[in-house]
């Protein structure tokens, strides 16, 4: 599963973008870098959850 290998490996470089132009930013930010890191690993997620219900599916 190439597809799902691109998907994390673009989504952790945009992130580590994010997260670096973050460093110079102020402590009211970082519940906002926390929110955007919950946002990541849900999104990281969906694709996981979907392979497992399409498996799940077709076992039943």
């Amino acid at each position: 599963s190439d597809l799902f290998i691109h998907w994390y490996i673009n989504t952790y470089f945009i992130f580590k973008e994010r997260v670096s132009s973050l460093k110079k930013i102020p402590l009211f930010y970082w519940p906002a870098l926390l929110l955007a890191i919950i946002i990541y690993f849900v999104w990281a997620l969906i694709p996981i959850w979907l392979v497992v219900r399409v498996f799940y599916v077709v076992e039943l």
